[in-house]
């Protein structure tokens, strides 16, 4: 082979090489671009939806659960706000997926979707049910100060009674005495047993009616029973109310549920105190402590139950 063509074929390889290298830098070159654009495109907007989606639901997460605590309209207002965002990140990152043709990013997004839906029935029904327990508050309230208001008017009559029973009954046995057939009404008006007594005629003298005003033993044994009764029945629905709201306090509606056992003690007292209550204005008073006290036990015990569906759906939403 002549030295010539061993230049020309040294050169010829050389430019060959220079073409292969050239050729490999600019496909090399181009793909990074297309990589380039394809991470400007469609992995960082992916990356940062993704991350807006997650802080977004973090948020009504946190704020939901902070308005089951609180009954507070701030909070809920607060979630509204941050379900309203997911929308708006789902709307956003359905549209990247479909025109930069992200199959599994797409099928991630239909998933958020369908658990922001989840959540936002949850979020629904918790203002529900707090609206509900808000109405049995109110009611409780209502009632249990209607009852208390009964309970202490009977309780200080009946105390009144009793004192003037103790300290301005006469003394067992003793007369009263009126003439021309006139009745002695004053012990009577006090509740005091009248046992009446005609005293006989002397020598044409008018005739006269003697009124024995005498409060028997029994009698002041039944008018401490009933003051008995009413500070008992005080006491147990003071325990029942401390009880509710402690539990409320510390959301722990075991105590309630403890202190429910407490109505059959109330119960007991109230069947008792209407066997042996028989003025108009005491009867009156102890069947509006009778009703209140019903309609406060039913408050109680749905308050139990809304409790109940609240920590339902508590649990439901961190499980979405």
């Amino acid at each position: 082979m002549k030295l010539g063509t061993k230049i020309a074929l040294g050169f010829t390889t050389v430019l060959a090489t220079g073409i292969a290298l050239g050729s490999v830098a600019v496909y090399t070159m181009n793909a990074s671009v297309e990589r380039s654009a394809a991470l400007s495109t469609r992995y960082v907007p992916k990356a940062e939806m993704a991350v807006n989606i997650e802080r977004a639901i973090a948020d009504a997460m946190l704020a939901a659960r902070t308005y089951g605590f609180t009954s507070n309209e701030k909070f809920l207002l607060a979630a509204r706000k941050s379900l309203a965002e997911v929308d708006d990140h789902i709307k956003a990152a359905t549209a990247l997926a479909k025109d930069q043709n992200l199959p599994l990013f797409a099928a991630s997004i239909d998933k958020a979707r369908a658990d922001s839906a989840e959540f936002t029935s949850l979020v629904k029904e918790t203002e529900d049910y707090t609206g509900k327990l808000a109405k049995v508050y109110e009611s409780m309230n209502a009632s249990a100060a209607e009852m208390m208001k009964s309970a202490n008017e009977l309780l200080e009559s009946q105390s009144e009674k009793m004192r003037h029973e103790i300290t301005d009954a006469p003394a067992t046995g003793a007369p009263a005495v009126a003439a021309n057939g006139a009745r002695v009404e004053a012990s009577a008006s006090k509740g005091w047993a009248v046992a009446p007594a005609a005293a006989p005629a002397a020598h044409g003298a008018e005739s006269a009616v003697v009124i024995a005003a005498v409060i028997t033993s029994e009698q002041r044994l039944l008018r401490f029973e009933k003051v008995s009764l009413i500070g008992k029945f005080i006491e147990n629905m003071d325990k029942i109310r401390i009880a509710a709201w402690k539990g409320q306090a510390l959301r722990n509606m075991t105590i309630v549920t403890e202190a429910l056992t407490e109505f059959d003690k109330v119960e007991q007292a109230l069947k008792r105190l209407k066997e042996i209550t028989h003025q108009p204005a005491d009867v009156q008073a102890l069947e509006v402590t009778i009703k209140d006290t019903a309609v406060y036990k039913r408050d109680v015990i749905e308050m139990l139950t809304i409790y109940k569906e609240l920590s339902a759906i508590g649990l439901k939403r961190a499980e979405v």
